[in-house]
């Protein structure tokens, strides 16, 4: 007997719950936090945000001043109509200028100044001995100030800001997005260490069991075989002890696997070696099962409505733009520009910089059928009472499940 006692301790041994003293013991949140942080699913959700971040910004840069320069270098010759005309120019010339969009109206406005320095060869032409060669080189300098107000196609900047618009409906979208799936991953992953749990515990307690069985089963056999016992007794312990035994092997088999992916979930590419669940109390894990359920009504009614809703303001959008887009265009544009010339630089930019001219008026154009345009609005329109038409099916799914 006692040879049969060695051999069954030595096989329970053998198939004991592996958790060794030294094993780390990781709480819930020290689960969840080291996974958001190491996972790939979760980086990849940042990422997503971080784009439509990234989007968003590049799109205000319709607010940008917008900066421009030229410089350019000519040589011309000149056809010969007359004994005054010159035979070559020489032209450098070179000029800045910006613009910027100054109000939701769209009113743009400008600035500019140019220069350009011009060198003639003309024909020695003398009357009455006075030289009438004209001057040379002449510099022509000028500053321009504009402004263009559209008044009916792109009125307020519909057309100039309808990107940003978009942008920033879908970068509000995009964070309700990213808080809907970090809550939906938390929830998974809060049931995931539930279940880690509750096979770690279910194998334990029935590897209790299974050892005071085994205990039992060893007594009786003692007893059996010094006729105190019927065998039948003996049966069905053994009964009971294979049943604990398979359930016990059941749990430790859910325990090991579940510790495989626990682990992956936090570091997918170093998985940590020894783990274990804390201990915790009964209520625990009814507490998490109700704050993860509790996640999901958040993603189903919350989160879900706000991010459709953010989606058809997206088509609605469009489609206001795609109806601007319809009228024809009426630009009102006003322009001073103060100018002037000498055949010195300082000279040309001081007494001789004296000469204004202003002008305005209105400026007019539509294609004649303007089919783009239309069909461009009918299209949207259908894409957006069908983008509508889908949000209300997918609450009524979601609500009903």
């Amino acid at each position: 007997m006692k040879r049969v006692a060695i051999a069954l301790v030595m096989f329970i041994s053998a198939i004991a719950l592996p958790c060794t003293a030294d094993a780390r013991t990781l709480t819930l949140d020290s689960f969840i936090k080291e996974t958001i942080l190491n996972n790939p699913t979760v980086r990849s959700y940042i990422q997503q945000y971080v784009q439509s971040e990234g989007e968003y910004f590049a799109a205000r840069g319709i607010d940008d001043v917008q900066f421009e320069s030229l410089f350019s270098l000519a040589r011309k010759e000149n056809p010969q109509l007359s004994g005054f005309d010159s035979t070559e120019d020489k032209q450098i010339a070179w000029e800045i200028g910006a613009s910027k969009i100054i109000s939701p109206a769209g009113t743009r406005i400008s600035a500019k100044y140019s220069d350009s320095w011009t060198r003639s060869a003309y024909p020695n032409v003398f009357i009455g001995g006075v030289r009438l060669t004209p001057i040379t080189p002449l510099y022509v300098p000028s500053i321009t100030l504009g402004l263009t107000q559209p008044l009916l196609k792109n009125i307020a900047g519909i057309q100039d800001r309808l990107n940003l618009t978009v942008r920033e409906i879908q970068t509000e979208a995009a964070r309700l997005t990213y808080e809907e799936n970090i809550e939906q991953f938390i929830s998974e992953m809060t049931q995931l260490y539930l279940t880690w749990l509750n096979a770690y515990d279910n194998a334990k307690t029935f590897e209790r069991v299974y050892r005071k069985i085994s205990q039992q089963v060893g007594l009786l056999r003692e007893e059996v075989e010094a006729k105190v016992a019927e065998e039948s007794d003996l049966y069905r312990v053994l009964e009971q002890q294979a049943l604990y035994k398979a359930t016990w092997e059941g749990y430790l088999a859910d325990y090991e696997s579940t510790t495989k992916e626990i682990a992956a979930m936090m570091q997918p590419d170093n998985p940590p070696g020894n783990i274990r669940p804390a201990k915790t109390r009964g209520s625990f894990i009814d507490k998490k099962i109700n704050e993860a359920a509790g996640l999901v009504y958040l993603k189903n009614e919350s989160r879900l409505r706000g991010i459709l809703d953010l989606s058809l303001d997206v088509e609605k959008a469009i489609l206001r733009a795609n109806k601007n887009a319809k009228l024809p265009n009426l630009d009102f544009f006003t322009e001073y520009r103060r100018h002037g010339a000498g055949s010195q630089f300082n000279r040309s930019h001081g007494s001789a910089f004296n000469n204004d001219d202003i002008s305005g008026g209105l400026q007019f154009s539509v294609p004649i059928t303007n089919k783009e345009a239309r069909g461009t609005y009918r299209a949207q329109a259908a894409k957006a009472k069908g983008v509508r038409y889908q949000n209300e099916r997918t609450m009524l799914e979601a609500t009903s499940q």
